[in-house]
């Protein structure tokens, strides 16, 4: 099927730029795109149906990693691939290397973005586990201005989020783990490289003794969507 018809397609260079052009447009009829390997299908299956499309590859603020003593800041365009190969993830955040690794195939991981991802939140997708196990607050921007969410607060059904039409995810945040802290996913599908059937992430602290003191367990695959496991 061939999409319906597009009037405008925008490459902005800063997050103002692409805050601008979406406001050009009424709620919905511009289409921020990261990757665009999800969300593209959807407009060519008339899913969607923007009037704009607005590419966010050229946002060069939107992507990298910085870590310090007070957390991990991850821009929302840092595609697997990077992530894959993050050494300050090691440890804590181990479970975003491991899911990022093993995310689709090398064509994916090089496109595709961990903010694509979480904005999209598809039903069987690696990483909205991952954000909430490991406790992601989501900064996003827009034109009522900046706000941050906890990752159980933006993430919703499948393919639903928190995120109105003109906002832009710009970064997901990871506080500064305790001590003897680590995580890990996992995801258990029909083939390699295809979407998981479930995925399990889980981050756990260790006490002095080697005693569990803390435990974040979340699952997705589930049919509401992905969520944090009560019982652990």
């Amino acid at each position: 099927m061939y999409p319906a018809a597009i009037e405008d397609y925008v490459r902005p260079q800063s997050i103002a730029e692409a805050l601008e052009a979406v406001g050009r447009y009424e709620a919905g009829d511009a289409l921020f795109v990261a990757g665009g390997q999800s969300v593209m299908q959807a407009v060519k299956t008339r899913l969607v149906r923007p009037r704009c499309i607005v590419d966010l590859q050229a946002v060069a603020e939107l992507r990298g990693v910085s870590a310090d003593g007070s957390g991990v800041r991850i821009g929302a365009m840092t595609p697997y691939a990077a992530l894959a190969e993050e050494s300050s993830l090691d440890g804590a955040y181990q479970a975003l290397r491991d899911a990022a690794a093993r995310v689709g195939d090398r064509q994916v991981r090089n496109r595709g973005t961990i903010g694509g991802s979480l904005c999209w939140n598809y039903i069987a997708a690696c990483m909205p586990p991952v954000a909430l196990a490991l406790g992601m607050e989501m900064a996003l921007s827009g034109k009522g201005g900046e706000r941050s969410l906890a990752a159980e607060d933006f993430l919703g059904g499948p393919l639903e989020t928190a995120r109105e039409d003109d906002e832009i995810l710009v970064s997901l945040n990871l506080p500064a783990a305790p001590a003897a802290t680590g995580s890990a996913y996992k995801k258990w599908g029909l083939v390699t490289d295809a979407l998981p059937v479930i995925g399990v992430c889980a981050m756990i602290t260790v006490d002095g003794s080697g005693a569990c003191a803390s435990v974040r367990v979340a699952v997705g695959g589930l049919g509401d969507g992905p969520r944090r496991s009560g019982a652990a």
